[in-house]
């Protein structure tokens, strides 16, 4: 069964790819988040683990009671809400992406 999705995965990779890609601040915070990553460890799965344990964090009410202490703001919960399963995002895609472009800047400097 072909769930492919507007060229990814599934809706659930799409959406939260989207989401990374179009909020200045998550765009922003996963750059970084490769950048430290893939220098450190060299590895998509390295950056795969950190981007899934970051999403974990921002869009589930336990993930960011447990890292931020306080209630999830609504925002965060629209957001989850429109991405829908965690579960089912390839954070492999995602973090393949972002590596590639890490490279590519990198490249460039």
């Amino acid at each position: 069964m072909c769930e492919n999705y507007s060229g990814w995965t599934n809706r659930e990779t799409w959406a939260l790819a989207l989401w990374l890609d179009n909020d200045e601040g998550f765009q922003e915070r996963t750059a970084e988040l490769t950048r430290d990553i893939f220098e450190r460890h060299g590895t998509v799965d390295a950056v795969r683990d950190a981007l899934q344990e970051w999403a974990e964090e921002l869009f589930t009410v336990d993930g960011y009671r447990e890292t931020y202490g306080e209630d999830i703001p609504l925002t965060l919960v629209s957001i989850a809400e429109d991405i829908g399963s965690l579960y089912r995002v390839n954070y492999y895609e995602i973090a393949a992406g972002y590596v590639s472009d890490y490279k590519e800047a990198a490249e460039l400097d």
